[in-house]
């Protein structure tokens, strides 16, 4: 039963950390810990194990899990006990929660991100991201609602090592595409990253879409050409599959948008060295 703050008295004793109550109440009820009760059927709802993950509670994973293999495990926003775990960074939680409810690698939330979306997305999240390739590579083509893989948000948000990890998981990465028509490439130059830049335009997938066009006709290098950087312009300058001569929907090529960044004078010096050196 639930009280007027929809909590079971299961929940009750998880919010207050009280292990004993949590043991006793779970060994009086070990084969219902699925009911319907316990799930998180309302908004913000909270079940038992979701909160046990939230808060880093090994013990309580574990005792729920061992007693209960087909536990309720959904919390607020469609997110499981697995999506938590990772936000909160609990990697011994992560790592129980693959082994003994491994389905949860593929459940998605009510924006449809699964939890290698969100693992790529934090700092010192390499190892989780390690842990969810090797239990199932096939995450990384998922998509969520604004059609942004794993990999897209990698390639903006993450390390190289990271970004490196997914690629070789991922051999053809290169058709994946936002809603806005974005590929990988056009994540990786937004990334500022000269390093993750360069690495991308290397990939052999990538060479029929080096010059794709997004939504507004924009291609990698044009998104490049907005932030005003030479320097990160230097690796598709050099290179003789970029189209350098590409117009976007506003019949804008690259030097037009690089030269609109910058003052005139000091752009048009940059770009032309730039150039001559391709």
């Amino acid at each position: 039963m639930r009280n007027k703050s929809k909590n079971t008295a299961l929940h009750e004793a998880l919010r207050r950390y009280d292990l004993e109550m949590v043991e006793l109440l779970i060994e009086a009820d070990p084969h219902d810990l699925g009911h319907p009760n316990y799930d998180a059927d309302t908004e913000g709802g909270e079940s038992p194990l979701y909160l046990a993950a939230r808060d880093g509670r090994l013990d309580i994973v574990n005792k729920i899990l061992d007693i209960c293999p087909s536990a309720a495990h959904s919390g607020p926003h469609g997110r499981t006990a697995l999506h938590v775990a990772i936000v909160e960074v609990h990697l011994d939680v992560v790592e129980v929660l693959l082994v003994k409810k491994g389905e949860l690698a593929d459940k998605i939330d009510e924006n449809g991100r699964t939890a290698l979306h969100y693992a790529v997305s934090l700092e010192r999240s390499h190892r989780i991201v390690q842990q969810l390739l090797s239990h199932d590579t096939s995450s990384v083509y998922k998509v969520d609602k604004d059609g942004l893989s794993a990999l897209h948000i990698a390639a903006l948000n993450s390390s190289i090592e990271i970004f490196r990890e997914l690629i070789e998981c991922c051999p053809d990465f290169g058709e994946l595409q936002d809603i806005n028509h974005r590929n990988v490439l056009h994540y990786a130059v937004m990334s500022k990253d000269l390093d993750k830049i360069k690495f991308a335009l290397e990939q052999l997938e990538l060479e029929e879409f080096i010059n794709q066009p997004d939504e507004d006709g924009n291609t990698p290098f044009h998104l490049l050409a907005e932030q005003g950087s030479i320097k990160l312009m230097e690796p598709f300058i050099s290179n003789v599959r970029v189209d350098t001569m590409a117009r976007n929907k506003n019949g804008q090529t690259v030097d037009e948008i690089f030269l609109n960044t910058i003052p005139i004078v000091e752009g048009l010096s940059s770009f032309i060295k730039a150039t001559q050196k391709r």
